[in-house]
């Protein structure tokens, strides 16, 4: 694969893949691979960035924050989302379907399904005017029964106040984030709930300790 950036032109070789050979022919050392590959594209796809150097403009005038540079982790950088985040070790980073930015953490047991812990955004919304506690308000509403148990706490997130709402009662349990930065509404979803994939908790620890600490909206010249 090649990808151009002005004058730069970045060469990827991927390898092994197995996209030649019909599925129902791999083995399963085979698939096991063409996992992997497929999940290392996607994690190059989803984070790979030409940044600037000293006096270039090409990006807009975007300043990538220091805090989501953390020794001995990944950068996960998304100038279309405007933030950035480390990426814990042992942790991935994808899109959703909907092209959102996604963190996975590994398998925590061996089946052909496991379970991990993720933290996804939701497509973020107008505020329209809404304070943080309004916004909170509305999203316990449209959960219903799901939020009757929920812990909500605050927090800041990107230097930012935000609420933190645990107990979240569907599928395996999750939490929540909210904040509302430059009138939009931003949502992370953060799954399984460690109440009820106890194998959950450390993954769910690092990845809530990672996301507090170097979360960071990205600043423009409009900003």
């Amino acid at each position: 694969m090649a990808i151009a950036d002005g004058d730069t032109i970045l060469l990827l070789d991927f390898w092994p893949t197995f996209r030649d050979v019909a599925a129902d022919e791999l083995n399963f050392e085979q698939r096991r691979a063409q996992t992997a590959a497929d999940s290392l594209f996607e994690t190059i796809m989803a984070t790979l960035a030409f940044l600037p150097g000293p006096g270039d403009e090409s990006a807009g005038g975007t300043e990538l924050p220091s805090a989501c540079m953390v020794d001995g982790m990944g950068l996960y950088l998304d100038t279309e989302a405007g933030l950035c985040v480390a990426i814990p070790a042992g942790f991935t980073a994808q899109r959703t379907p909907l092209g959102q930015p996604r963190l996975i953490g590994p398998a925590l047991d061996e089946s052909l399904s496991p379970a991990r812990v993720t933290l996804a955004m939701e497509p973020p919304e107008e505020a329209d005017g809404r304070s943080l506690e309004q916004a909170v308000a509305d999203r316990l509403d449209a959960l219903g029964s799901a939020a009757n148990d929920v812990v909500q706490s605050e927090i800041t997130l990107g230097g930012e106040s935000a609420v933190l709402l645990e107990g979240i009662t569907t599928g395996r349990g999750s939490h929540e984030i909210v904040a509302i930065h430059n009138g939009m509404v931003y949502r992370f979803v953060l799954q399984p709930d460690p109440e009820q994939i106890e194998t959950a908790l450390d993954d769910m620890s690092l990845l809530m300790e990672t996301v507090r600490n170097s979360f960071s909206f990205l600043v423009g010249e409009s900003e």
